[in-house]
């Protein structure tokens, strides 16, 4: 009898209050005086998150420099966690991506002081000259609270024989995590995931998500869910 091919698993994990504690993008409108009154007018349902980013970035100071950027990221605390999490995933050969509706002009330096420059991250785009925002992960097909659309990267970096994690704590990953097939939720996504009945491992620190993904490793419980392939297919179909 032919022994059993393991399934191929890839990790996609959110970056504001996952890899790092605060919403460090609403920390950095903040900063400068650029959060309000559009964030209002965003929870209100007036405005889009890609209008709000648009507002925002507009009030943002015409000198701001990357230097001005990276001084901020220096600032923001993260989950330690992440290095073992990501050298474990290095050892098992599990790819492992940052999924943020965030910006990469202040993610990729935090990841690369934490050491983890090897990640590949997916998020909006600030232009260092004319500070305007782009989304290179904009998805038509889908009305998700994002203005990059993380689901869009997941169905469009995975392939289709993968086990899909899912690792976030927000508004913005409920799309998302709604497409994988493991979960790992905390806050408004955990929220979302009881009220859909999504099944979903909570958590609080990442050594929480290593420790359960190490026995999912040992015990070759790394399993599809019928209903995000399902919902992968769509979305597919739908692009």
């Amino acid at each position: 009898m032919s022994k059993s091919i393991p399934p191929h698993v890839r990790i996609f994990i959110d970056f504001d209050g996952t890899i790092a504690h605060n919403d460090v993008g609403n920390e950095f409108y903040k900063a400068h005086d650029a959060f309000e009154p559009a964030h209002s007018e965003l929870e209100a349902g007036k405005i889009s998150v890609t209008e709000f980013y648009r507002r925002a970035c507009a009030k943002l100071p015409p000198t701001l420099s990357d230097t001005d950027v990276i001084a901020f990221a220096s600032k923001q605390t993260v989950d330690a966690g992440l290095i073992s999490l990501v050298d474990w995933c290095d050892v098992q050969g599990i790819p492992i991506a940052v999924v943020s509706d965030g910006f990469v002009n202040y993610i990729r330096p935090i990841l690369d002081a934490m050491g983890v420059r090897r990640l590949d991250v997916f998020a909006n785009v600030l232009d260092a000259v004319s500070l305007r925002p782009s989304f290179p992960n904009a998805s038509e097909a889908c009305n998700c609270y994002c203005a990059s659309c993380k689901r869009n990267v997941v169905i469009t970096q995975a392939a289709a024989d993968e086990v899909l994690v899912y690792i976030g704590d927000g508004l913005s990953d409920t799309c998302a995590a709604s497409h994988c097939d493991v979960i790992f939720a905390k806050t408004e996504l955990a929220a979302f995931c009881n009220a859909e009945r999504i099944p979903h491992h909570p958590w609080r620190v990442l050594s929480d998500v290593q420790r359960i993904l190490e026995q999912y490793h040992r015990s070759g419980g790394f399993r599809t869910r019928r209903q995000a392939v399902l919902a992968r297919t769509r979305a597919v179909e739908a692009e």
